[in-house]
């Protein structure tokens, strides 16, 4: 850990240094205490801690049970404490770090990805996106408007016939009329 000169760090800064550097050094007296008491003989044994000659309330068992009674609710507080803290910061630090990973290249290196294709109901995969969309309507609504589409140009393409059929019968109704025939002979069967 690089040292930094405590002018270098603000008045609120510091504070905060000071304080995490307490509660650091209590708890590594506190671990060191533990550790020495736990292998401490005397301590481990009940008799020590409600000898038969002293009243209860001088036994060691009486400020004991208090202390951990005290020592367990520290112990859920700070239990609940860093579950919610974990809940809150977990994500994030996840977040920063899939954020800085190749995740396709991990993928691609560590996963069959026959395998994975292979357990795959691609079947149902299909029925689910055909049921989701709604496959049946939609060819049904397009149907629709290209049959309405298909009828639509085939009427247009019988009048267009019918025109050009009509302009056809018309020259040769006009050519087969000498300049002095009449109309009305030129037509009859």
């Amino acid at each position: 850990m690089p040292d930094v000169a405590p002018e270098a760090i603000s008045d609120a800064g510091f504070v905060v240094d000071v304080a995490l550097g307490v509660v650091g050094e209590s708890i590594s007296v506190a671990a060191m205490l533990v550790r020495g008491a736990a292998k401490w003989t005397p301590l481990r044994a009940r008799d020590a801690w409600r000898p038969a000659h002293l009243p209860a309330r001088h036994q060691l068992a009486s400020p004991a049970t208090e202390l951990a009674r005290r020592g367990a609710q520290h112990r859920e507080w700070a239990s609940g404490h860093l579950d919610r803290e974990m809940d809150r910061w977990i994500p994030v630090l996840a977040e920063m770090v899939v954020s800085r990973l190749d995740l396709t290249g991990l993928v691609i290196r560590h996963v069959d990805l026959d395998a994975v294709i292979h357990h795959v109901d691609l079947v149902a995969v299909v029925e689910d996106v055909i049921v989701t969309i709604d496959l049946p309507a939609i060819i049904r609504e397009s149907s629709g408007s290209m049959a309405s589409g298909t009828v639509r140009g085939a009427r247009m393409t019988g009048i267009a016939v019918d025109d050009a059929i009509s302009r056809s019968l018309e020259r040769l109704r006009s050519r087969r009329r000498s300049p002095g025939t009449p109309a009305s002979l030129v037509e009859a069967p």
